[in-house]
């Protein structure tokens, strides 16, 4: 469900908040595809949440944008760990069965087990991929169009870090 806001202006360079809550779903979708740069796309929302003084609004957005940010982040953490452990893991025991005489068949099932977990998990991130852009997409649709969305994991944690601010 989402709630209609009226327009308004952001402080962001004199936007209108539509926009500028728009720009911090587009910033860190372009900024993720730019290499080494890429790495640091979330923070592009998290300047436009701390720079906005005017909009409540635009603010909501962008700590939404930030948050989806680090779930892209976490999950990459994830991955990179994993492929770490599963590649030590099926280097050591291809090398282990290499050398305590194992039969090619030892050592092509270590491989497996070094290849099948890496498959896995490049698919998952590609599904949560694919899952954060989607609501990076539902975000901007919301945001230009005056809209307050709901997105899962990230709205409610977004209004209480807001709340938090707030109040400090």
């Amino acid at each position: 469900m989402s709630v209609s806001c009226q327009p308004h202006q952001s402080s962001l360079f004199g936007l209108d908040a539509n926009i500028a809550a728009a720009l911090s779903y587009v910033a860190s979708i372009i900024l993720a595809f730019i290499p080494f740069v890429g790495s640091f796309s979330w923070l592009a929302p998290l300047v436009l949440y701390l720079v906005e003084k005017n909009s409540g609004f635009v603010k909501k957005h962008a700590m939404q944008a930030f948050l989806l940010g680090c779930v892209s982040g976490i999950a990459s953490l994830i991955y990179a760990v994993g492929i770490i452990f599963f590649s030590l893991f099926g280097l050591t025991s291809s090398v282990t069965a290499a050398l305590h005489g194992a039969g090619e068949a030892a050592v092509a099932n270590s491989v497996i087990v070094m290849i099948l977990p890496l498959l896995i998990g490049t698919l998952l991130l590609l599904a949560v991929a694919v899952l954060l852009l989607t609501a990076k997409i539902f975000g901007i649709i919301g945001a230009a169009k005056y809209q307050e969305v709901k997105i899962p994991l990230v709205s409610n944690l977004a209004e209480r870090i807001m709340k938090t601010n707030r109040s400090a």
